[in-house]
């Protein structure tokens, strides 16, 4: 599980900075205490559904570097992992996945509500197909930034995710909204 969520985390990140543009990177600017939190819904193709809570928060920084403490709670366990995000690479997703194709589908902008506030966000709908755990999958997404939310901007996330294990087809559903944030002083 905690690889599984691991590879989300990453889907998010790729996503997210390409949603966000590449006019700068999009944690240059974040502080050491910076973080958001999320809540993540996975719907299952047995009619299941699992919520988990995640937070990402900058427990380093220097010239070239950000560090991320990511918390993740899934199945009753509790799952630490940090991130390293190189700051002198163009920002294009994370390592675990050199081998994701990107396909930008659509773009717009429309305000999108997480929790009781509402953001402006640029929305983009992507394609992405990758190989995860020796499974090849098929994500087809929405993802909704605003650059009034710290770490990447990332407000909502719509993922639905085809998949063919052994011969028998699957599809999860995953909601992943942001619950808060908050900038170091």
């Amino acid at each position: 599980m905690k690889r599984n969520w691991a590879w989300v985390l990453g889907v998010a990140l790729l996503v997210t900075a390409a949603a966000q543009g590449a006019e700068e990177h999009p944690y240059k600017t974040a502080k050491v205490g910076d973080w958001v939190s999320y809540k993540n819904t996975v719907s299952l193709p047995t009619g299941q559904k699992m919520e988990s809570p995640m937070k990402q928060v900058v427990t380093a920084k220097d010239e070239t570097s950000v560090t991320l403490k990511v918390t993740t709670e899934a199945a009753g366990q509790s799952y630490d992992s940090e991130q390293k995000i190189d700051l002198t690479k163009e920002w294009t997703g994370v390592p675990e996945m050199p081998n994701a194709k990107v396909e930008k589908l659509e773009e717009g902008k429309e305000d999108a509500k997480a929790g009781e506030k509402s953001y402006a966000c640029n929305w983009v709908k992507y394609k992405i197909s990758a190989e995860v755990n020796g499974v090849a999958t098929v994500n087809n997404a929405k993802i909704w930034t605003s650059k009034d939310v710290p770490l990447g901007g990332l407000v909502r996330m719509e993922m639905a995710t085809d998949m063919d294990v052994g011969g028998t087809k699957m599809t999860t559903q995953m909601v992943m909204e942001l619950t808060g944030s908050g900038k170091a002083e």
